[in-house]
């Protein structure tokens, strides 16, 4: 009889829930008092684009979890340091929602989550079009469940202090806010440093 322990899911992508513990309320008030400015259609970002160099313990908290989750995929952070690029705060206010999107000159994203999201709304990543852990999408097959292999997307409901990672290449979104109070996010970005291919013909310096 064949159940899940026959089967290996090959290829997955990685993502990564981590949870730092809640924010205390000074943390949490910096992080919400910031000057807004409407990037995309309902959601609003923070003007500062590096608002955790702000934030130096929390900047160090995710640069550790960052480097943590390098070494879990089997790269070496001591060698080729990850640098968080870029990071901003998100606000989506009642019903507000965030439509599918990847992060473009980065490597490693991820979000920081000042709240639980239980009672606004979760994140969603979706499965890329191409990207064919069964067989190709011209197949519809009656699912009887849904489960890691037929899944087109993986929902999270954040909690207070969670760090979430993934590889920038991955859509993701945010369904409309259900709550009558603004949901919050800390966003950012990461690229590798240092020497890549030593020696060798693609010798990269970053």
């Amino acid at each position: 009889m064949i159940t899940e322990q026959n089967v290996l899911p090959l290829f997955s992508v990685p993502l990564c829930r981590v949870n730092l513990g809640a924010p205390s309320p000074e943390l949490r008030e910096q992080i919400l008092n910031q000057s807004w400015v409407l990037t995309r259609p309902q959601t609003l970002n923070s003007q500062n684009l590096h608002v955790l160099d702000s934030l130096p313990t929390l900047k160090q908290q995710i640069q550790d979890t960052l480097h943590q989750y390098v070494r879990v995929l089997g790269f070496d952070p001591e060698q080729n340091p990850f640098r968080i690029t870029t990071s901003w705060v998100n606000r989506a206010d009642p019903q507000a929602q965030a439509h599918p999107h990847h992060h473009s000159n980065s490597m490693i994203s991820g979000v920081y989550y000042p709240d639980d999201c239980e009672g606004t709304a979760p994140i969603q990543f979706h499965r890329a079009e191409h990207h064919h852990n069964l067989w190709s999408d011209m197949i519809n097959l009656p699912q009887h469940s849904h489960t890691l292999y037929n899944t087109r997307q993986v929902v999270v409901s954040p909690s207070a202090g969670d760090v979430i990672l993934w590889p920038s290449h991955l859509n993701h979104s945010v369904t409309p806010n259900q709550s009558t109070e603004p949901r919050y996010s800390v966003a950012f970005n990461s690229f590798v440093t240092g020497v890549l291919d030593q020696g060798g013909g693609s010798e990269l310096q970053l």
